[in-house]
């Protein structure tokens, strides 16, 4: 591992050198993971403080094991955290031919570097000012790695998120010595949506303690066919057509009353298409929303295809339900209107134009 100094908070990457400037780690506590070791296998267990960095280059460790003047060490990070990572006391190895400029080098990594396929689980938080941040896990470790295994926080570099290459390839290399790994997508990236004007380049330390479990005391079903005729009856309720949420292969629904907050869980993420809009839009793995009579709002998971890019969908709504109109609104503002029999089933469009011919 090697330590990256910045003027951003402390951060720590992999021995990989591209996309060093942008690789970051948060702080971590001792008490907060007990179960931490040494990298080697043969090492005792350690107890972490944080490090925290102020220049904007990269360093390595002098000879005698002297820290670089310009790292600040506090808690004890110089005995306990430290000298867990054994490269710090090796040379530094610029890769061939490209790193004689570490602009260059970025550059070639942004284009040559290979990005491992990996399968995330998302976990959507809301903050206090209705923000939205995304927690990406790796999908399966909760079943497939002890419950007791070392926790990775990857705080991706400015505008990263969990899609990067760097990211994938640090989250890689801790999942091959056994530890579970997180990726912290901040608002506006790594597809998370933006729902307020607050970005994620002007975070602030409120922010961190900000973030809550909005599924407590939640109704849960699981399973297809609970699923399914969970779903069904929440549409049908907030008075939206079946057809609206296309939906493929439901596990999970929840809903919690006091809040109005939603989430639905399928299997995998789907694509589907709307023959009478002529419209593609995208379902992740989980959408989520805050509902009320007639609409669906701070909605996460949902994108259009226009054009060639794909847009959010935070909102849906049924003003006028004579006026046969369901809106749908982007995260700017930018709205548009669709018939709202364009999402019907063949049954409840027939309904819906016998009531209108009375």
């Amino acid at each position: 591992m090697q330590v990256l100094q910045q003027s951003a908070p402390s951060r720590v990457t992999s021995g990989d050198t591209s996309h060093q400037s942008m690789a970051r780690a948060t702080p971590i506590s001792s008490s907060t993971f007990r179960h931490l070791k040494y990298l080697s296998n043969s090492s005792p267990p350690f107890h972490v403080t944080f490090l925290r960095s102020k220049s904007t280059c990269a360093t390595t460790m002098s000879a005698g094991n002297v820290p670089h003047p310009s790292l600040e060490l506090i808690g004890g990070a110089k005995d306990k955290f430290l000298s867990a990572f054994k490269s710090l006391n090796n040379p530094y190895s610029p890769y061939p031919v490209v790193a004689w400029n570490r602009h260059i080098e970025t550059i070639f990594a942004a284009f040559f570097r290979s990005v491992p396929d990996v399968c995330f689980r998302r976990e959507c938080l809301r903050t206090k000012d209705d923000g939205s941040v995304a927690l990406d896990w790796v999908s399966g470790d909760d079943r497939n790695l002890p419950p007791d295994s070392p926790l990775l926080i990857l705080l991706p570099g400015l505008t990263g998120g969990s899609d990067d290459s760097y990211v994938r390839h640090m989250l890689m290399r801790a999942r091959s010595r056994g530890w579970r790994v997180v990726v912290f997508n901040s608002r506006g990236c790594g597809d998370s949506p933006v729902t307020t004007p607050q970005s994620e380049m002007f975070v602030v330390d409120s922010e961190k303690n900000s973030c809550q479990d909005e599924r407590a005391g939640a109704e849960i079903v699981c399973g297809a066919e609970e699923c399914l005729g969970h779903s069904v009856e929440l549409l049908k309720e907030l008075g939206f057509p079946m057809g609206v949420l296309a939906l493929k292969d439901l596990e999970e629904c929840g809903r919690v009353r006091e809040t109005e907050f939603v989430w639905m869980k399928q299997k995998a993420p789907y694509e589907h298409y709307f023959v009478a809009t002529k419209t593609l839009v995208s379902y992740g793995t989980e959408v989520t929303a805050y509902v009320e009579k007639g609409r669906m709002k701070k909605m996460t998971g949902v994108k259009s295809k226009q054009l060639f890019m794909w847009v959010p969908i935070v909102e849906m709504s049924i003003e006028d339900p004579a006026q046969n109109k369901i809106n749908f609104k982007t995260p700017i503002g930018i709205g548009k209107s669709f018939p709202l029999t364009a999402f019907m089933t063949d049954e409840e469009k027939q309904k819906y134009l016998e009531k209108a011919n009375e």
